[in-house]
């Protein structure tokens, strides 16, 4: 099934699990902008393309409270029976860039800092990235700060990562790489 058949299935099964959330989902950036924006990140970023010019990630919820402004990304995970929240590619750009600096601190981001593109993360200390090598084009891995294995192949290509967010949303299940 080609990518683009993917994204609109998993849009139909977004619709039917969680309206809400597909109220939530950002209109898609032009493949042109998106080149523009992407242009420093190396390696195979064709899988980035097509993902942020269906969605440009999710706008969270945004409220007031007692005088204080709040942002609640509740209800807005792309799977259900876990959090994995699909940003904006701002935000994920910013991930990207930070991850270079902080292998000092958390020397396993050697393996991952400027090769491991971040798309769906868990709020706290998870990320589901895109391997941007060459040797292992499209392949994602979980990166992990609080793992003992802190970056695993989560699926061989960045397909059969989306076939499995369109099982879960279709069934009501996690994702296989947990």
């Amino acid at each position: 099934m080609k990518r683009t058949e993917l994204l609109t299935k998993i849009d139909a099964a977004i619709r039917s699990r969680n309206p809400k959330l597909k109220e939530q989902l950002c209109r898609g950036l032009s493949k042109d902008a998106l080149a523009k924006k992407l242009s420093k990140v190396p390696g195979g970023i064709e899988p980035l393309v097509d993902l942020y010019s269906w969605h440009n990630g999710t706008e969270p919820q945004r409220f007031q409270d007692e005088g204080r402004f709040l942002i609640s990304f509740e209800d807005l995970s792309v799977v259900p029976c876990e959090l994995l929240i699909f940003h904006g590619i701002d935000m994920m750009l910013a991930h990207f860039g930070s991850w270079s600096a902080a292998t000092k601190a958390q020397p396993f981001l050697k393996k991952v800092a400027g090769t491991c593109f971040p798309f769906l993360w868990d709020g706290s200390t998870t990320w589901l990235g895109l391997d941007l090598n060459s040797k292992s084009a499209e392949r994602v891995l979980v990166v992990d700060f609080e793992s003992d294995k802190p970056v695993r192949e989560a699926y061989p290509s960045f397909d059969e990562c989306l076939e499995d967010i369109l099982f879960a949303n279709q069934n009501g299940v996690q994702m296989r790489f947990q």
